[in-house]
């Protein structure tokens, strides 16, 4: 089954994201197991990332952790948004339907990142 996938905001256009960035940061949490309560989402939560400022931001998620809907600042001590300084890869992504104009079609699109921050290839 399909997943429902995150989105990712650059300037004003949004994306499906299917890259899971807050993985790496769980895994060093093992005590936060997000409820799958879809099979639609195996995650168990669908955040909302931004890239600003050439940096990586979650700035918005909405999951379940026994029984109680968690969100960011459940997560970072009060913080609304976060620096995704733990994720390095590739961030892939695809326009959303919606932004589509007609007869266009979706391509997936990647891009580095390394620390949280946008990362320049080099040669």
């Amino acid at each position: 089954m399909e997943q429902i996938p995150e989105t990712l905001w650059i300037e004003h256009d949004v994306y499906r994201l299917y890259t899971a960035p807050l993985a790496p940061w769980l895994r060093t949490r093992p005590e936060l197991a997000f409820e799958a309560r879809s099979d639609a989402c195996s995650r168990g939560y669908i955040g909302r990332w931004q890239i600003d400022g050439g940096q990586l931001w979650l700035i918005d998620l909405h999951g379940w952790i026994d029984g109680r809907l968690w969100r960011v600042a459940d997560l970072f001590d009060g913080q609304a948004e976060i620096p995704a300084e733990w994720f390095s890869g590739q961030l892939v992504f695809e326009p959303s339907i919606d932004s589509l104009k007609e007869g266009a079609v979706a391509q997936m699109q990647r891009v580095a990142i390394e620390n949280g921050r946008l990362s320049v290839a080099r040669p």
